[in-house]
């Protein structure tokens, strides 16, 4: 009997990254099989150059908990991407992933264009934030991404994002992460920028909510923008964020809010 193919999907990785980008992006897939991971024997990615020449190289990910990943076998797999060097071709590079199980049955395959470009603009990266939020929990929630700027972390003049609600409307306030070692943040200084916000209350829209996340330099330089839905959901189970293993947990952190009576969580919704 014919065995299923696995399926690669949910792939989260970037869109654009500068030239000389000198920290480590990493790129995320989410992996099944019918038969279990069990059967999983790889997963993995090739690119070609923006010239339409392709890398021979073959990239191997990981699910082990390790180097980035942030749980080891939950099926979703892992590639720390080192920033690209000065020596290296701008433009579009297009990436193939894809899966094989261990009878050689191959998964679907999900192309990604990552534009290289040289920019005096900051970038944020390795974004952390909950897939989705259940109004009316009193637990807070915290998120967290990286910056980099070409000219030092000392450029950065500001990182923030703003909300577009389910039904489209947006009130267009930005909100300010912050990177002072204070109040959900783990390390000042570390460019690792961090806000803690109350879930949606029980009169907000259910639904997906759209947070864009960017940054601008003390010269006005506009970051790229990264988009995340988080989705709020009437009942249900509370959803925990999953950090970093060099970051502080929610459950840690929200223990912590409590005991030290930290109560200046920004309300978004």
């Amino acid at each position: 009997m014919k065995k299923e193919n696995p399926i690669v999907h949910d792939l989260i990785a970037p869109d654009y990254i500068p030239i000389g980008f000198s920290d480590t992006v990493y790129l995320r897939l989410s992996v099944d099989d019918p038969q279990g991971l069990d059967d999983i024997d790889v997963v993995y990615f090739t690119f070609d150059f923006p010239d339409e020449s392709f890398c021979p190289d073959t990239f191997f990910m990981d699910d082990d908990g390790q180097n980035g990943d942030d749980v080891a076998g939950d099926g979703v797999f892992t590639f720390g991407l080192t920033g690209p060097d000065t020596s290296q071709q701008t433009g579009d590079y297009i990436y193939h992933f894809t899966a094989r199980d261990k009878d050689n049955h191959r998964a679907n395959t999900i192309d990604n264009t990552i534009t290289v470009d040289e920019s005096l603009a900051p970038y944020v990266y390795n974004l952390n934030a909950p897939n989705s939020l259940q109004k009316g929990s009193p637990q807070p929630v915290y998120l967290f991404i990286e910056v980099w700027d070409p000219q030092g972390l000392g450029d950065v003049d500001s990182v923030y994002f703003t909300v577009t609600r389910p039904d489209g409307s947006s009130n267009n306030i930005r909100f300010y992460m912050h990177d002072d070692g204070e109040g959900g943040d783990s390390l000042s200084g570390d460019g690792i920028y961090s806000l803690g916000i109350s879930p949606p209350s029980p009169e907000n829209q259910s639904g997906d909510y759209v947070f864009h996340f960017t940054a601008k330099d003390t010269d006005g330089h506009q970051a790229n923008v990264i988009d995340k839905i988080i989705t709020a959901y009437d009942n249900g189970g509370p959803v925990l964020s999953k950090f970093k293993s060099d970051y502080i947990t929610t459950v840690d952190f929200i223990q912590q809010v409590y005991k030290d009576s930290i109560v200046d969580l920004v309300l978004v919704f």
